[in-house]
């Protein structure tokens, strides 16, 4: 076999490519290259085998609950005991920890908690007489990340009542005689911008309702939840970078999906700890983006040092290490793991007659356009 052959199938799966794609762009540049069939026979044959979903569950939200229960299982059988876990409001999650890790500290990330409830703002903010709430949503968010980070032993009794001072807050009312530990807003007198913002009137009916939706009791059940110190931030940087090699709308064999799903664990762990980047006179960078959710706000990130790629490097000589040591061998250990291969989803799906549906298509098709 050319050595470039099993190369350029070896990189467009190491970068996260798409094959069809990548062999059209060459094919358009009428440079001369391997078909689309081989690109799948190496990828099968040398390059699975090296790197190296199951259809168990209902749906998404069931598998979310499936994965966190064997990672915990993961985590018991290496005889470590959790005592903090951080996740998502999930419900099903949420009264499995409750059952099965009695002694361990469930928090809820922030972010999760400050999406939903910036969401109903913004449904709230379009009734009539309340379009000023509005202009409270990112303070509100700003609000439930400082609740959480000025009470670092976590003490959810503290973060409610520091919650329950913000409907009074933002009616210019900042004390509040009705909470024993915490009476009053803790920014002192307020000065220039922070003095003449758009204060709810006490008693409007943006106030009442803005009241109400902070106050409610499953809210506050999952304020006195929020983590002080550690969020989920990380792992959804890793479920985007999934995204980068298995895109959805793209199909892929059980074994396709599970070796991209090995690259991007490879790329995550080899890059997830990067430095913050600086400036030739050392200052450290800063960028500014405009996320989508912010409906036309900014974000300030820190820009981190390039990415690297020495798991490619190396993979790149595994695959060629074991095709010149025993290409055959590679084969076997791979056909050995397609006997355990579960079916796809449509196997369990009755088909079909292929005549009966195609005439139906055209039948439906034709009354259609009888009908225009």
């Amino acid at each position: 076999m050319p050595v470039g052959n099993l190369l350029l199938s070896s990189s467009i799966l190491l970068t996260g490519n798409s094959a069809a794609k990548t062999l059209r762009m060459f094919n358009i540049m009428n440079v001369a290259c391997i078909s689309e069939s081989t690109y799948y026979r190496h990828i099968k044959s040398y390059v699975n085998p090296t790197i190296i979903q199951h259809n168990e569950v209902r749906n998404s939200s069931w598998m979310e609950h499936e994965g966190l229960k064997r990672a915990i299982q993961v985590v018991s059988n290496a005889r470590l005991q959790i005592a903090e876990i951080i996740t998502d409001r999930h419900k099903q999650n949420t009264a499995w920890i409750r059952t099965n890790l009695p002694d361990s500290r469930h928090y809820f990330d922030i972010w999760h908690v400050s999406k939903g409830l910036c969401k109903k703002i913004d449904k709230l903010a379009k009734k009539k007489e309340c379009e000023d709430v509005g202009e409270w949503r990112q303070s509100v968010s700003n609000h439930m990340y400082w609740c959480a980070a000025t009470t670092p032993d976590g003490n959810g009794r503290m973060m409610q009542e520091k919650w329950k001072i913000l409907p009074l807050h933002i009616q210019n009312i900042h004390v509040n005689q009705s909470s024993e530990l915490y009476k009053e807003c803790g920014h002192g007198e307020l000065e220039g911008e922070a003095r003449d913002r758009l204060w709810l009137q006490p008693g409007s009916t943006a106030a009442v309702k803005l009241e109400e939706l902070v106050t409610k009791p499953q809210l506050l059940k999952d304020i006195s939840q929020l983590s002080p110190k550690y969020q989920t931030s990380a792992l959804e940087a890793k479920h985007s970078l999934d995204l980068h090699f298995v895109p959805k709308h793209t199909a892929f064999s059980y074994w396709g999906m599970y070796t991209r799903l090995c690259l991007s664990a490879l790329h995550y762990n080899e890059n997830a700890d990067r430095m913050q980047a600086v400036t030739v006179d050392g200052r450290p960078r800063y960028a500014i983006r405009f996320p989508k959710a912010k409906h036309g706000g900014y974000s300030v990130r820190e820009v981190k040092t390039k990415a690297t790629y020495g798991y490619c490097s190396s993979t790149i000589t595994k695959v060629f290490a074991g095709y010149e040591d025993n290409s055959r061998a590679l084969k076997t250990y791979m056909l050995n793991l397609q006997v355990n291969t579960p079916p796809p989803l449509a196997a369990s799906i009755e088909r079909p007659n292929r005549e009966e549906a195609i005439n139906s298509f055209i039948s439906r098709y034709n009354r259609s356009s009888l009908v225009n």
